[in-house]
């Protein structure tokens, strides 16, 4: 696209005639013609650090054979506002399909619309617990595993890595989504809702979101690097 603009120019100047005499050629007006568009030329987008697919990630899906058609609920759970995971999938094609995104369209009145608030509760609440452990709190309690209906509390040491604007623990928020506790029992109906085959979550058994999903699901059918997975049987 910038390119094309002195290509124009250029051709423009050998085509159009000189004004009148005395004046200087028609490249004065193509020029501030060229000028008139500038403002509407794209720019280059600006580079941006991407979290790389994390340990264990493809293993995990190797050693889960999952067929073709298996939906995946992958925590952190991907949203407009946190596209990691849809970058690990698009790196490495696992999985085929999985629970979260966004949409891109149309709204109602025409304009674009970015379809950011579809992401339920406990979605959001897996992602604030995602936060919580990639923040460091993940050391085991001489007490043993939270309990699954517990919420995370405390701050973060520190903000997770994430690209623009990640689930937040520290406000206690996803995006701009405010996060509310989910219980065990909420938490299984909708991951039995989302008629998924496994659940893959980038997290390690001794940290706080491993903890978590193992008081859910029981224990996982595959450990291997970051990476914790567990298979989901129809119902």
């Amino acid at each position: 696209m910038d390119a094309a603009v002195p290509a124009f120019a250029a051709f423009a100047t050998r085509r159009l005639p000189r004004l009148s005499a005395g004046w200087r050629p028609a490249a004065v007006v193509v020029a501030a013609a060229v000028l008139a568009v500038l403002p509407i030329v794209p720019k280059p987008l600006p580079v941006a650090a991407a979290t790389p697919v994390p340990s264990g990630w493809s293993a995990a899906f190797g050693a889960l054979r999952l067929p073709p058609s298996a939906s995946v609920l992958v925590v952190p759970v991907p949203m407009s506002t946190f596209t990691e995971p849809l970058r690990w999938q698009a790196d490495t094609g696992e999985p085929r399909s999985m629970v979260g995104g966004y949409f891109m369209g149309p709204g109602p009145h025409g304009k674009g619309y970015i379809d950011g608030n579809g992401t339920p509760p406990a979605g959001l609440y897996l992602n604030a617990i995602w936060v919580f452990s990639q923040a460091g709190l993940h050391r085991p309690s001489a007490a043993g595993p939270p309990a699954a209906d517990a919420a995370p509390a405390g701050p973060p040491a520190a903000e997770a890595p994430s690209a623009g604007a990640a689930p937040n623990a520290r406000s206690g928020s996803t995006g701009n989504l405010p996060v509310k506790s989910v219980t065990s029992t909420k938490m299984r109906e909708q991951i039995s809702a989302w008629k998924v085959s496994a659940v893959v979550a980038v997290a390690t058994p001794g940290s706080r979101l491993g903890r978590y999903l193992t008081a859910i699901l029981g224990s996982p059918a595959v450990v291997t690097g970051d990476v914790m997975a567990w298979r989901i049987p129809p119902r």
